[in-house]
Parts: structure tokens; C-alpha cells; sequence
């Protein structure tokens, strides 16, 4: 994922914090996308969808998280 405005200065124990709450956000979606077949019928499967799963959302909700 690239660093977006929201996330760009983040560093240091926080960017390490970020960066795993990222991680395991992709291996849930990773996951669900497994147990549901929601991309059996697309090129590169489930794996098609984790980049994009990492939205300005979810890097909000772990800059929010990782704050605490």
C-alpha cells in the first residue's frame, strides 16, 4: 500500500503499529475472501483483492487505533 496524506508522517512505533494493524486486516479479508469463494471466477483470486482492500478507511481506523 502506498502512504497516503493521512498517513505519510507517521513514524516509528506508531508506523510499526499501522503497519501490523494493515497486515492483519489484509489476512482477514484474505480470509473471508477464502471461506466465501467471492473470487473464484476472477483472475489472481482472492489475491486480486487484497491492495484494495486497504482503503483511506482502514488506514484511518489504524492511525485511530494505533493513537490509543
Amino acid at each position: 500500500y502506498k502512504k497516503i496524506d493521512l498517513y505519510k508522517d507517521v513514524e516509528g512505533e506508531r508506523d510499526v503499529c499501522v503497519n501490523e494493524f494493515i497486515i492483519d486486516y489484509k489476512n482477514q479479508v484474505l480470509t473471508h475472501c477464502l471461506q466465501t469463494g467471492y473470487a473464484k471466477d476472477i483472475a489472481g483470486g482472492c489475491m486480486h483483492f487484497i491492495p484494495r482492500s486497504v482503503t483511506p478507511t482502514v488506514l484511518k481506523h489504524a492511525s485511530e487505533h494505533c493513537d490509543l
